[in-house]
């Protein structure tokens, strides 16, 4: 009616945008891409986000993709990661790949996690395998 909503079955993706003078308090959940370059006080659930340099999170973040260039304290869950150089992070990071430019600071855990459990289970098990295959060729 307006012009600016999309069609109806339109697969565009749309994005969110925070901009750096609004300050949120509480949490986001969102199926499209957030961008933010203002602040979050509380989590935050999306498909992608990127925190701009002027963007500000405090709370956790769960995503499939994360671009960080702007200051997070707290948690990060997510498949891809990118940290840019104007990043400060500090919590406890989570994901499967990650890329990381020089950030000015970056004070995290990081845990690579593998896509699924039934994987995990499968290395554990070659390895107990091979443990046991060692111990048997070792004993006289």
């Amino acid at each position: 009616m307006f012009g600016n909503k999309p069609a109806q079955g339109s697969s565009t993706p749309q994005t969110a945008n925070i901009g750096a003078s609004i300050r949120i308090k509480g949490e986001i959940d969102s199926p499209e891409h957030v961008f933010l370059a203002g602040s979050l006080d509380g989590d935050i659930n999306c498909d992608q986000l990127t925190v701009d340099g002027t963007g500000r999170v405090t709370g956790k973040i769960s995503a499939k993709l994360a671009v960080i260039d702007g200051h997070v304290d707290g948690d990060i869950v997510v498949e891809r990661l990118q940290i840019k150089s104007k990043a400060v992070v500090k919590g406890s990071l989570t994901y499967t790949s990650i890329e990381v430019a020089e950030a000015r600071r970056l004070t995290a855990i990081l845990c690579k996690s593998h896509k699924s459990r039934k994987k995990k289970r499968l290395v554990s098990q070659k390895l107990k395998n091979k443990q046991a295959e060692y111990v048997r060729n070792r004993v006289p």
